[in-house]
């Protein structure tokens, strides 16, 4: 059988093919039908003339089981309709598995492209509003009512997270289906399986996205009991931390509605007052992490570790929407962020079991002028040996019209849009797959000589990187807490503008930034100078002393963000002087919340224009302001009743400096001036999206004009996609380019 793995090579993760490194683009096909014409075959033998042989499809659990009726007959569970009720139960084992589909599906792939390796994406969700199980999920819900996940409203639609049922007839189709693989010659060519669930696929349920909460089945119930009865050990450890003398565990109920959906004050949840919400939440994610493991470990365990294990997970940057920003109801303001179960990365990217994470790239700001932002954090899976992808699902010019996302208007955009994506993907040693959502008549978002031709040409480029230094570039590393999220109201009015706004400008300050989740930063590498915390509004004790040992120390500069400290086993502004050193004041109240530059005799301040001003129309709070007559005021925050108060300061420490910066959506000329000052390297200074690694740099251009790029080394610099020198032995070059225009650059000693 075909071994595939993930292993470091030159500074980067990278894929091993029968221990042949090879770069990880993909081709996402429309799933082979069981027989009759397939739509995909000509896009699969377009993207295989040009050099692309990783295959990606999707498939579903319900495809490959049939059911006995009697001893006679099987029966094939799409044509259960109209004896549904008349089956016999999943439970007694009644029922096999016909991966003869699959091996049709797989030839359809290998005959389109001998060369083929494919990557499975198997959905073991029973009935999601976007699921494609028209009967067999109906089945299994009909068969384990006790297992469905139910929402406050009463409604039961797809199973429970925590339902063991569910899990284990999973885990059973999952090994039979790998053993099949292993026993098949062309089976073999699979080198790889992402068990999917949650809306989509990407283990987000459709009801972390709605105005209503979950989950108040039996089993969610009885998993939470169990996970609290771990983490407490005792009634009376678990009664001195919720601070209630009755509470029992075999009494526990999940958190109603209107506990999850609030806070108790205002945009935070104090842990004296709201334990119990913040446990349950903090579970949710554990829970669904662990369901996850358990599967990838079957994975890896039926395969002998010769496939792939990885999933869509870790979205700590971009779920801060609900349904409405999906164009689904109106007027919602919750995030999904706390019910997504997306808040136990670090677990996940501590398992062996675990070789890549994926997501699309943000869908927030995709056209001209924006971003190929990830969802995840790249460089805590890159630091941990895994690999990332990105799922490009770029909405081309050849979209129907009206298809949103930032639709490309025309092929000079398809190819500036799709050119700066994999920019992305080439300066942080990640993946790639190409998602092929053709028309029914077979025509694909990429049937384009040009667009194939640049295809080709960055399939190029990436196998070339292989060879050359792939460790990350960055002096700027951007920190998430994802325990932070859970002591939020549950909604978007701090989080759109402290983290899904905001990473946009991380690319534009001009110099590389590096985001890692907060519980690595004792495994991040020396060479960052510069440390911003984005949601640091929570840090425990331990976090604390982490920051404290690793960072406060060798010239670092630390950038604190809204609140940072404000929470830790209370909420108090003395928190936030415990680990930023500024003293602060609390006004408890909230609002909107803008910060203007009011001292521009400051380096950082000095080249900064008058009209600087930021924050958010969101109401906020409480209001943390610095009250420090050690501190230099930079800047001062306004909001509610005329209030102007110091809410940008600096102070510095025998070894390390300190920054607070007391509005959100910090813009990147802010940024730079802070990097600058603490001795980053700064490659541009235009404003343009800009990614670079050690022999890389991709921008993509927002104003037309000239470019500077200055280099940390002398170098011979060339147009990569053009094939041209741009010039030779370079401490810095120019470059002409157009608005919206997507350039990439080697630069080689």
């Amino acid at each position: 059988m075909v071994k595939a793995e993930i292993k470091f090579l030159n500074g980067g993760p990278t894929l091993f093919i029968d221990d042949k490194p090879v770069f990880p683009m993909l081709h996402w096909v429309p799933t082979p039908p069981f027989e009759g014409k397939w739509v995909g075959e000509k896009l699969l033998r377009d993207f295989s003339e040009v050099g692309v042989h990783l295959v990606h499809f999707g498939v579903n659990m319900g495809d490959y089981l049939r059911l006995r009726m009697n001893k006679y007959a099987i029966t094939d569970i799409k044509d259960s309709r109209k004896i549904i009720g008349a089956l016999s139960s999943f439970e007694d084992k009644n029922y096999t598995y016909d991966f003869s589909r699959l091996d049709k599906q797989i030839n359809a792939v290998l005959e389109a492209d001998p060369e083929a390796y494919i990557l499975l994406r198997i959905n073991f969700e029973m009935g999601a509003p976007l699921s494609i199980l028209p009967t067999f999920d109906r089945f299994w819900r009909e068969r384990n009512p006790e297992d469905l996940e139910i929402y406050s409203d009463g409604r039961a639609e797809t199973q429970s997270y925590a339902s063991k049922k569910w899990l284990q007839d999973s885990s059973e189709f999952l090994s039979s289906l790998i053993q099949h693989l292993r026993l098949s010659k062309k089976g073999a060519r699979v080198i790889g399986i992402m068990p999917c669930a949650g809306h989509a696929g990407e283990w987000i349920k459709e009801s972390a996205m709605e105005n209503y909460a979950a989950d108040y089945s039996e089993v969610m119930k009885n998993a939470f009991r169990s996970w609290l009865i771990e983490k407490y050990k005792s009634l009376e450890n678990l009664r001195r931390a919720w601070r209630d003398p009755y509470a029992h565990f075999n009494k526990v109920e999940i958190p109603t509605a209107e506990e999850q959906m609030n806070a108790d004050t205002y945009q935070f949840r104090d842990p004296t007052r709201y334990r119990r919400v913040i446990d349950y939440f903090e579970f949710f994610s554990d829970l669904v992490a662990d369901d996850i493991l358990y599967l990838c470990k079957i994975v890896k365990e039926a395969s002998d570790k010769s496939m792939l294990a990885g999933v869509f997970y870790g979205y700590l940057l971009g779920a801060a929407w609900c349904n409405w920003y999906f164009d689904q109801g109106k007027n919602m303001e919750t995030s999904a962020y706390q019910r997504s179960g997306h808040l136990a990365l670090s677990k996940v990217l501590n398992s062996p079991y675990v070789d890549f994470i994926a997501s699309p790239y943000c869908y927030g700001f995709r056209g001209i002028c924006g971003d190929s932002a990830p969802m995840s954090i790249v460089e805590s899976i890159r630091l941990h040996g895994k690999m990332y992808f990105i799922e490009d699902d770029t909405r081309t010019h050849l979209f129907p019209p009206g298809s949103k996302y930032g639709m490309a208007r025309n092929l000079k955009e398809t190819l500036s849009i799709l050119t700066r994506t994999f920019g992305r993907v080439l300066t942080s040693s990640s993946g790639l797959w190409y998602a092929d959502w053709c028309s029914p008549e077979g025509v694909g978002p990429y049937q384009d000589k040009e667009i194939m031709g640049r295809i080709r040409r960055m399939l190029e480029i990436g196998e070339k990187s292989l060879n050359l230094d792939r460790a990350p570039a960055g002096e700027i590393a951007a920190i998430v807490n994802e325990k932070s999220f859970i002591y939020e109201r549950m909604n978007r009015n701090l989080d759109w503008s402290l983290i899904f706004e905001h990473k946009y400008w991380l690319s534009r300050i001009g110099a590389p930034c590096d985001i890692y989740l907060l519980e690595d930063i004792e495994k991040i590498s020396d060479q960052y100078k510069c440390y911003i915390f984005l949601n640091a509004f929570y840090l425990n004790d331990e976090q604390r002393k982490m920051i404290r040992r690793f960072l406060q120390h060798n010239g670092n500069t630390l950038v604190w963000t809204f609140a940072s400290g404000l929470i830790n086993e209370d909420i108090k502004a003395e928190n936030m002087k415990d680990i930023t050193g500024i003293n602060f004041v609390c006004d408890w109240t909230e609002w909107s919340l803008k910060l203007f530059i009011s001292n521009f005799s400051h380096p950082i301040t000095r080249n900064l224009p008058p009209t600087t001003l930021f924050g958010t129309d969101f109401n906020i709070g409480p209001i943390p302001y610095v009250d420090d007559p050690e501190a230099i005021t930079l800047g001062t925050i306004i909001y509610n009743r005329g209030m102007c108060v110091p809410g940008m300061a600096i102070k510095e420490f025998s070894g390390w400096k300190s920054i607070y910066v007391g509005a959100p959506n910090i813009p990147p000329n802010v940024l730079r001036s802070i990097a600058n000052y603490a001795g980053v390297h700064i490659y541009s200074y235009s404003e343009d999206v800009l990614y670079v690694s050690r022999n890389f740099i991709c921008i993509h251009a927002i104003k037309p004009g000239e470019k500077q790029i200055f280099l940390p080394r002398k170098a011979d610099v060339y147009d990569e996609i053009e094939n041209k020198l741009i010039a030779r032995d370079a401490q810095y070059f120019t470059d002409i380019m157009e608005t919206g225009e997507t350039k990439i650059y080697s630069y080689y000693y």
